[in-house]
């Protein structure tokens, strides 16, 4: 453990250097720490009179020193107060503690870089699209082959489902996956697909916030590097003159964090309208996502974060579910997602019909 935590810091470390330049502080900070980081940190720090070491004296602005004393430490405490909502809540504190982790590193390189809260809300607000478009229409494309489906149960015939309709309704720019789907600030992730051309615009966000990302095209790839956004899910889309693909998400990492892991599921055998409870670790108070063969339910709420109950209710299996007396077996795979990670390993039970 002690090995692969000690990895994860380099990691971030070299991330964190590569991407930030002059604005990097490669090291978590705490009090007496004596280095050049802690120079920059008085710096970015001093930058807001909110935050600022003192007036006048050692560690004011022009008057930066090496040293992390008492005055720097709170100071970051006063930092980590105000940004909050980016520090102590995906940290899963209350207090500041006036230590310098990733997630205060993350909010000290945007406000190094000038992307304070400000900057971040007006880009946002300036480049905000709808990158769920497409994912809307697969949804409408998915509604009329499950009815196809249940028709042919009900009719005894083969499904007509006219595929050349579909594809036209859901276009031609379409993602079908990512190289990596979590990742620190910094890292490169390749997007694979078709309907990519040489000018492309990633976005990375989700219903609330967009992100806009500089991308560039590798043969039949496009790639990013992932921005120093809080961490957490977020959807990617790619856009270009054919319009804006589907969504597939990805997780921004922060500090070390528990991946969602299922231990089991109960029952192990279920019929259509039945529940299944999912049992495990890493899941979180609200918003996960539990995906199936079936589809994806999102919203799932887990108070105490080791277990996950859905409905089994498969849109294309409610007529053939009616019609069957549960001597057809079919497996079933489960996975998790939230902003902790996602499963990767996936469970199984049973479907009856």
């Amino acid at each position: 453990m002690l090995l692969f935590v000690g990895f994860y810091c380099y990691i971030y470390q070299q991330v964190q250097a590569d991407v930030l330049g002059d604005c990097s502080i490669t090291t978590p900070l705490f009090f007496g720490s004596n280095s050049s980081d802690v120079l920059k940190l008085q710096k970015i720090l001093n930058k807001d009179p909110d935050t600022a070491i003192q007036g006048n004296g050692a560690g004011s602005k022009g008057r930066e020193t090496t040293y992390f004393g008492q005055l720097t430490k709170q100071a970051v405490m006063s930092f980590q107060q105000k940004y909050s909502s980016d520090i102590l809540v995906p940290a899963g504190i209350n207090m500041p503690s006036g230590y310098v982790g990733a997630f205060s590193l993350n909010k000290l390189a945007y406000v190094c870089q000038n992307h304070d809260d400000t900057a971040i809300s007006q880009m946002s607000a300036t480049n905000i699209i709808d990158i769920y478009e497409t994912d809307r229409k697969i949804q409408l494309v998915q509604a009329q082959a499950n009815s196809a489906v249940n028709q042919s149960f009900i009719s005894h015939t083969v499904p007509q489902l006219d595929f050349s309709s579909f594809t036209t309704q859901i276009g031609s720019l379409l993602i079908s996956g990512l190289s990596i789907n979590s990742g620190l600030p910094g890292t490169k992730v390749y997007i694979n697909g078709q309907g990519f051309e040489k000018t492309n615009i990633v976005y990375i966000g989700n219903e609330n916030v967009t992100y806009p990302i500089d991308s560039k095209v590798s043969g039949s790839y496009v790639y990013f590097t992932v921005p120093s956004i809080p961490q957490g899910r977020y959807d990617v889309a790619v856009k270009n003159s054919k319009g804006v693909s589907n969504t597939i998400f990805f997780i921004v990492k922060g500090e070390i964090e528990v991946a969602p892991v299922i231990n089991r599921i109960e029952p192990s055998s279920v019929r259509y309208g039945q529940a299944i409870t999912i049992y495990g670790k890493g899941f979180t108070p609200a918003g996960n996502e539990v995906y199936t063969n079936f589809g994806t339910e999102k919203g799932v709420i887990s108070p105490d974060g080791t277990s996950l109950t859905i409905t089994i209710k498969p849109a294309s299996m409610e007529a053939a579910s009616s019609a069957g007396n549960g001597n057809k077996e079919f497996y079933v795979q489960v996975g998790v997602i939230n902003s902790n990670g996602y499963t990767t390993t996936p469970a199984m039970f049973i479907f009856q019909i």
